[in-house]
């Protein structure tokens, strides 16, 4: 429990980017799974309880923004936990000018995925209109004393290089630049590496060690990238000292050679 400085919680289950580096890839859904309120509420109940937490996400890797009451919800949390900070990530299809401010003033940690470089990289390998990308770049420079993460996944369409110029005059950005890694199995494309990396009986995932992820459901999973839920080990109505000792287990599970979601990371040694 004292190890535990990092909460995600997915409030909503959907996206409406088609990312080919993402595990929602592909996904529409008509009727999006939200979560129940009294859920919500008993999960910030009982992460008050962690002594040592210091971020608090309420996203996975959905679109937070397509929860409509996200921000409402933001501020329940900083309500309950006075000295956490909040990151939230999003694509940006959803902020406006009548919204980016309210999410700069209410999200200490802004992340914003923006894949390319370009209008023919942007739209392949996000698979959104150019003219989001554009606007974000503007909001962004429009807000200089406002500092944003931009979250870029390396592909073949441009190089590291590219990226960096691409965002040269972008003073108040701190670039997140990263390989696209099918941790868990869940996409297929060919801009993303993909893994088969048994765990050893040293097994420990940094991740699994500090984070605490629940899904729409309440339901704690082992990691953010296990989006289908493959792997419940506990849920949010259990007392945190019982959810800590059957995390204990599926680690132990790992270290014992059974097939788990791990065994498509490349961390999990």
């Amino acid at each position: 429990m004292d190890k535990i400085t990092k909460v995600a919680i997915e409030t909503i289950r959907d996206c409406n980017g088609k990312c080919r580096i993402c595990n929602y890839r592909g996904w529409t859904i008509l009727n999006p799974l939200k979560m129940q309120y009294h859920t919500f509420y008993g999960i910030i109940d009982q992460i008050t309880h962690l002594p040592k937490l210091e971020i608090v996400c309420p996203y996975n890797h959905n679109e937070p923004l397509l929860d409509g009451d996200i921000f409402g919800k933001i501020k329940y949390i900083r309500e309950q936990l006075h000295s956490v900070r909040i990151e939230l990530s999003t694509n940006g299809i959803l902020l406006t000018k009548r919204n980016i401010d309210t999410y700069c003033a209410l999200v200490d940690d802004r992340w914003i995925s923006f894949h390319g470089v370009d209008e023919l990289s942007y739209e392949y390998i996000m698979g959104i209109p150019w003219s989001n990308g554009l606007k974000l770049r503007k909001m962004i420079k429009d807000r200089p004393y406002v500092r944003f993460a931009i979250s870029i996944g390396l592909t073949s369409r441009y190089t590291e290089e590219e990226v960096r110029e691409f965002w040269s005059e972008y003073e108040n950005v701190k670039l997140m630049i990263f390989w696209p890694r099918d941790r868990c199995g869940g996409i297929k494309p060919d801009e993303v590496k993909t893994f088969c990396n048994p765990p050893t009986p040293k097994f420990d995932c940094w991740r699994f060690g500090m984070f605490l992820v629940y899904d729409t459901y309440g339901n704690l999973v082992p990691c953010s990238n296990d989006l289908f839920s493959r792997h419940i080990y506990a849920d949010s109505t259990m007392p945190l000292k019982e959810i800590m000792k059957r995390r204990d287990k599926f680690r132990s599970i790992n270290r014992e050679g059974k097939e788990t979601i791990c065994w498509r990371c490349e961390d999990t040694n």
